[in-house]
């Protein structure tokens, strides 16, 4: 797999300005795929597992490797995803968000 920095020139996370949802074989069309780890710090964070190209194509990451990225993204727009007090209040995040319609209704990082 390419190196984070590179990814990061050619990957983002979804954006319902520029890309559609895309079938990527979940049962359905998806805007994002959320995993719940611990940052750097310690702290439980979301962060996407598909993230996209800059022409719309879905590119589904291993966790560990979408964590890093998701790292190196914060450092390079200023954006943060969501942090948590505990790893399970950012899975229930995660599946509130996916249940009210994922990235479609905005932006993960801020």
């Amino acid at each position: 797999m390419a190196g984070i920095l590179d990814l990061l020139q050619q990957l983002e996370p979804y954006d319902p300005s520029k890309h559609k949802p895309a079938d990527i074989g979940m049962d359905g069309m998806s805007t994002e795929v959320l995993a719940t780890e611990y940052d750097s710090q310690g702290v439980p964070m979301n962060f996407p597992t598909l993230w996209f190209t800059k022409d719309g194509q879905p590119v589904p990451l291993p966790p560990n490797y979408a964590l890093d990225l998701a790292i190196e993204y914060e450092k390079a727009t200023g954006k943060q995803f969501p942090r948590f007090d505990s790893i399970d209040a950012g899975v229930n995040a995660a599946s509130g968000r996916s249940n009210a319609g994922g990235a479609v209704k905005g932006l993960l990082a801020q």
